[in-house]
């Protein structure tokens, strides 16, 4: 969008350089003061060349907040911290109903060392030590080239005992927090 604002700002300025240059003496160009069209055009090229740099910032480092995914057919959506590590379920998490989260990974962990520590809204910490499979499979593979992911990993059946803003630990096998990540867990 930033960049379609900065080529709008730049086509303005052409048509103002062509009015002067081929008009300059039409209504448009005496409405001018001394001075006040050249800072006129000066103004509008600063607005024009930050609007198409920041859009193209904003183009190259933009990270989406999720990642739509088809796995074996069904269609996901992948949660967390895109590019790192997040997560997908089956269904919206609720509370005291079990759930089989799936965990995406964009390095290489450990799954039998790896835990997660649930750190529920009322600030009591649990942790769970699931047993992680790796998924395979050629939609798998295709996925994971597709989007340069690591690993795939389908965890077994968790209950969340709170509803509200759930964040989950990923601790690898040295103790160290990898990744975190809210979910929300529906009432």
């Amino acid at each position: 969008m930033y960049i379609w604002i900065g080529f709008g700002f730049m086509l303005l300025i052409i048509v103002l350089l062509f009015a002067a240059k081929f008009a300059p003496y039409s209504a448009l160009m005496s409405s001018f003061n001394k001075g006040s069209f050249r800072n006129l055009i000066i103004g509008l090229s600063v607005i024009s060349i930050a609007s198409f740099s920041y859009g193209i910032y904003h183009y190259l480092t933009y990270q989406p907040s999720f990642l739509d995914i088809q796995v074996e057919g069904k269609d996901y959506t992948i949660f967390g911290d895109i590019g790192e590590f997040g997560y997908f379920a089956d269904r919206l998490p609720k509370k005291g109903e079990e759930i089989e989260l799936y965990f995406v990974s964009w390095e290489n962990l450990t799954p039998f060392r790896t835990k997660l520590i649930v750190d529920y809204p009322s600030g009591v910490k649990e942790n769970w030590n699931p047993s992680l499979s790796i998924m395979e499979g050629a939609s798998i593979e295709a996925l994971k080239e597709k989007h340069d992911i690591e690993q795939l990993f389908q965890a077994s059946a968790y209950t969340f005992k709170e509803a509200g803003k759930v964040t989950i630990f990923v601790v690898d096998q040295n103790g160290k927090v990898v990744a975190d990540y809210p979910i929300n867990v529906q009432e």
